[in-house]
């Protein structure tokens, strides 16, 4: 399995239009993600040269050529948002009826003051039970349950290939 890039692509190898890249290890992490190391080869030649152990792989990395915008790996989220009602306490701006003893002075000379009860209007902050969404990023290995590792990691791969060369550009090997 690989992929072939028909576009003119440069290396550090030089220029091709037939690039190959392939996926030569993988490694699922299961906090939630997956990571390739690639091979990129100048040919489809050269990548068999160098899987049989020919002199004809090329004395740069055997045969191993790089490209900075293919990179050496690529990594794939396995992850999905979760998202969950919760309730919380908040203080929240509310208008409350408070009643207070008010001493009022006497209206006569000599008289005594006396008091009132008075209520009135006013804002506190009230602690209030509030319902919330919580969202919560959290491993999903479901994408890989009924495939092949291969055939998910190259259709990752290729989307990626085909961003940077356009679909016309590549094609499976």
């Amino acid at each position: 399995m690989a992929l072939k890039i028909t576009s003119e692509i440069g290396t550090d190898q030089g220029i091709t239009n037939e690039a190959y890249v392939r996926i030569v290890n993988y490694n699922i992490n299961k906090t939630g993600s997956a990571n390739f190391a690639l091979q990129l080869f100048n040919s489809e030649a050269a990548a068999t040269a160098m899987s049989v152990g020919s002199p004809l792989a090329g004395t740069f990395s055997n045969g191993i050529a790089r490209n900075v915008q293919i990179g050496d790996q690529f990594q794939v989220a396995l992850t999905k948002e979760v998202s969950e009602k919760i309730t919380v306490q908040r203080s929240i701006p509310t208008e409350v009826e408070v009643t207070e003893e008010v001493i009022v002075p006497p209206t006569e000379e000599g008289g005594e003051q006396t008091t009132e009860l008075v209520t009135k209007k006013v804002i506190q902050s009230v602690l209030t039970d509030v319902e919330e969404t919580k969202i919560t990023i959290v491993p999903d290995l479901s994408p890989l349950a009924d495939t092949d590792i291969f055939t998910f990691a190259y259709g990752k791969l290729k989307e990626k290939l085909v961003e940077l060369f356009g679909a016309g550009n590549v094609l499976d090997c």
